[in-house]
């Protein structure tokens, strides 16, 4: 039997831990739902954009993107030109994975090196997934108290060990993939609590 939901933690331009999650996600939930972070630290967040942009295509309404911190730094730097303060949060990673030059070899600015898909994916991520039983946001801190019954599962904080932190009514499974040298990638299933890693 199919769980409801799988939940898959920071992912920070790690690509293969991202298939591999995505992969075992749409094979054990009805519903998959990315906590955010998908830029950043790791080499490949381009890379990455691009594979979450053909699986909300292929998974088209049973895949669900929540807004991380650096997804939405990624955005600042690309509407308002504050690159400083998204090169302070490992985005110069980020730029790298994107040609700095056209095809004609003039340098291109920031905006003209990300793709027009890339930009609109980052516009639309949500800031929550809340339903009856289950509420997830990328930050604990921005989610509003659980109501009864209610179970929260929430990402942004690596959790030390590299192993999501599972509680009575909440789940922490930012597991440091793409940040920590060992770091993994975990995806939290839902109702059953059962957990894989990949990376």
């Amino acid at each position: 039997m199919m769980d409801r939901y799988a939940f898959i933690g920071d992912v920070h331009g790690a690509l293969r831990p991202l298939i591999a999650a995505v992969e075992h996600a749409q094979h054990v939930a009805e519903s998959i739902v990315l906590l955010g972070d998908y830029v950043n630290r790791g080499e490949q967040s381009r890379e990455v954009l691009d594979f979450l942009l053909q699986a909300e295509t292929r998974l088209a309404g049973r895949i669900h993107f929540l807004a991380g911190h650096h997804d939405l730094a990624f955005l600042g730097a690309l509407d308002h030109g504050r690159e400083d303060a998204f090169l302070r949060m490992g985005g110069a990673a980020t730029l790298s994975s994107y040609p700095y030059f056209g095809a004609n070899g003039t340098r291109l600015d920031l905006r003209e090196r990300v793709p027009p898909p890339h930009v609109k994916f980052l516009r639309c991520l949500e800031s929550s997934f809340v339903t009856d039983e289950c509420v997830a946001f990328h930050d604990q801190a921005d989610a509003p108290p659980l109501k009864i019954g209610q179970f929260g599962v929430f990402g942004h904080r690596p959790i030390l060990g590299n192993r999501p932190y599972i509680a009575k009514d909440f789940a922490l499974i930012d597991t440091g993939c793409g940040t920590l040298p060992d770091g993994r990638l975990t995806c939290f299933q839902w109702p059953s609590r059962d957990w894989i890693q990949t990376g």
